[in-house]
């Protein structure tokens, strides 16, 4: 079967330092998605970008350093990838948009929310933490064994689902460009560099939706918690059996409460 991204060229613009590589999918109001480590914009599950894409307009992108964007010579850093949104929304002539943020993704959203208020209509936050330095703690067994796919895999899904998806390449989309260890590294160190204080936290006022496993050893479902309790307008969803992967586990009912929780805010 065709990836249905090829329909949908790369596009690359200047946004600040960097040149940002990016696709546009769909009409409607804007949801910008924010990738994990590791990821570049291919790495997002097909079915989620076809039913968001049914109803918004969905702008894919490439961090700073990884994929068709620039900037490896560059500080990486989770302030640094939200200003790179920005400038991005900005070179797009979008006043405003939701956010949909996986993992690293969801940290740069948070920040990004928290300096530039008014670019956020919304927050999709999935396997969130509000602290970085805690996050990379979690993972560093990992991280020590020198090879970061370990990372990609077994450390993203619960012992019963690795039990029964013996090849797990088989779950993740087909990637366009092989990334890096190195670029891995650098990304995974800005994760541990970050941290967003509950002052900062309390500022954010926009609606936000956390989807949090309760497998999830990397950012459990705790830590989902702990930002909802700083933030007035959040609210945390559980996702039974979701491990750091659920994205790609249970990928339809992540893409229902999105909708959901989009069309509350459009009747609102």
């Amino acid at each position: 079967m065709q990836d249905m991204l090829i329909q949908y060229p790369v596009h690359t613009i200047q946004t600040g330092e960097i040149q940002t590589a990016y696709r546009s999918i769909g009409e409607g109001e804007p949801i910008i998605l924010i990738m994990a480590v590791g990821g570049t914009m291919s790495a997002w599950d097909r079915r989620l970008l076809l039913k968001l894409s049914s109803g918004y307009r969905l702008i894919l992108f490439d961090n700073r350093g990884i994929g068709d964007s620039s900037g490896e010579e560059l500080e990486c850093s989770i302030p640094a990838m939200a200003e790179d949104v920005f400038h991005l929304m900005d070179m797009l002539g979008l006043s405003d948009a939701h956010i949909f943020g996986y993992s690293m993704g969801s940290m740069i959203g948070l920040q990004l929310a928290a300096l530039h208020p008014e670019k956020v209509r919304s927050l999709l936050l999935c396997c969130v933490s509000k602290d970085g330095g805690d996050t990379y703690t979690r993972i560093e067994p990992w991280i020590n064994t020198s090879r970061p796919e370990i990372i990609a895999f077994q450390a993203r899904f619960p012992p019963a689902f690795l039990n029964e998806h013996k090849d797990l390449r088989k779950i993740f989309p087909p990637s366009s460009h092989p990334v890096h260890p190195s670029t891995i590294f650098r990304q995974l160190n800005a994760i541990n560099q970050w941290n967003l204080d509950i002052e900062s936290l309390a500022t954010i006022t926009m609606p936000v939706l956390i989807l949090a496993g309760t497998e999830d050893i990397i950012t459990p479902l705790e830590e989902g918690r702990k930002i909802a309790s700083a933030i007035s307008s959040a609210q945390v969803i559980p996702i039974e059996g979701g491990g750091h992967g659920m994205m790609y586990q249970y990928t339809d009912r992540i893409a229902t409460l999105a909708l959901d929780f989009l069309s509350v805010m459009n009747r609102s």
